[in-house]
């Protein structure tokens, strides 16, 4: 067992407001108490960096004027742990006391006060960019490139006796660049190309003349000998992008991929409530009741994926040939089994109902509860 598993029994998941009454709301003891509650689960799981981050989000949430300044400020500052469980309680749907929340005002913006002075003491530089980044590497290669064309430039005019033949592949192999050096490589030796090329077909007498002291077999030979180069470069690109990774996807995390996700919180007419829609994302199975049609849903994950999850409003990672759907005439029974029943009891009460089985759509709307997700 993982130790985040173990602080998961003791301590809970994290907590949420979301199906939280104006009434509740109303009473101020039973707010402030759950606060105090969530503020014990952030100290036992919260980082600073966590806290920073619980504040930043509270700030572009609410789109607070100047709010930017305060990423300019590190995670050291004690303000953002002082109000970070209040902002975060605030991000999952809690209504904070109006206390609170001078408190939470205030500290944002002596927040805001800080980040602008260190804006207008200090002078940030441009960050380089990663391709500058490469560029500048690449130039390096450039250059050893320049020594070695100017070494076969001597060897043609006679003047390089001891010259050694350039094994571009080996060299290549040797240097091992990116796919990226290689696009600033070639563009390096593309001009090149370009002017041996218009000098052998006499295109640019100015060219022609400051080759003059070569004869035209010996720019043949130039000529070539930079082709081969920037041959050799190119499908060296064509390999350092083949054999790249993919980069890894980013994991959204499960409050995440159901932002969007409408869904029923509290049915008026039976007075059952649905699960925190965070529960679907991973689940094995998944059982919906769509109060407009009467219509329950079952779905059971696809062996091949990793469980149920949501894309926008619609249900996906889901099995569509044992799913399974039906209209549902005492639905206070079939609530009841699928709130508490075991999966063997649910589908033995599921036989039991007389009406057309049929094949669900996967779609979650304002007229769907979500009674039970079994992981």
């Amino acid at each position: 067992m993982t130790p985040k598993n173990t602080e998961d029994i003791f301590y809970g998941k994290e907590p949420n407001w979301k199906h939280w009454t104006p009434e509740d709301f109303s009473n101020y003891e039973k707010v402030t108490w759950s606060i105090a509650l969530a503020a014990n689960w952030y100290n036992v799981r919260y980082t600073e960096r966590d806290y920073r981050n619980a504040v930043c989000e509270y700030v572009d949430r609410l789109k607070i004027k100047d709010g930017e300044y305060i990423r300019k400020l590190g995670t050291d500052r004690f303000e953002f742990r002082s109000i970070g469980a209040k902002c975060r309680a605030a991000n999952r749907g809690c209504i904070l006391p109006d206390d609170f929340q001078v408190k939470v005002d205030e500290t944002i913006q002596k927040l805001i006060t800080l980040g602008k002075a260190i804006s207008s003491n200090t002078q940030e530089e441009s960050p380089i960019s990663v391709r500058d980044r490469v560029r500048k590497n690449a130039s390096s290669l450039c250059s050893e490139l320049e020594l070695i064309i100017d070494d076969y430039m001597l060897y043609l005019c006679g003047n390089n006796s001891k010259y050694k033949e350039f094994q571009a592949e080996e060299w290549l192999k040797e240097k091992q660049p990116s796919a990226m050096h290689c696009e600033f490589i070639i563009e390096f030796l593309e001009p090149k190309i370009k002017e041996l090329s218009d000098v052998i077909a006499g295109k640019n007498k100015d060219l022609v003349e400051g080759y003059s002291h070569l004869k035209k077999a010996q720019i043949k030979k130039f000529h070539d000998f930079i082709k081969l180069i920037r041959d050799h470069v190119i499908v060296r690109q064509g390999i350092a992008k083949s054999n790249r990774k993919p980069r890894k996807k980013k994991k959204k995390k499960a409050d995440q991929v159901v932002k969007k996700l409408k869904y029923m919180v509290r049915d008026q007419t039976t007075g059952a409530e649905s699960i925190l829609p965070e529960a679907i994302v991973g689940c094995s199975t998944l059982i919906v009741y769509n109060t407009k049609n009467r219509k329950a849903s079952i779905y059971y994950a696809d062996a091949n994926k990793s469980g149920i999850t949501v894309k926008g409003t619609t249900l996906i990672g889901y099995d569509e040939s044992t799913s399974k759907e039906k209209t549902i005439k005492k639905i206070n029974e079939f609530i009841k089994s699928a709130k508490n029943d075991g999966i063997r009891a649910i589908n033995n009460h599921w036989k039991d109902i007389k009406t057309k089985e049929t094949k669900p759509n996967g779609r979650i709307n304002s007229n769907v509860l979500l009674l039970r997700a079994l992981k």
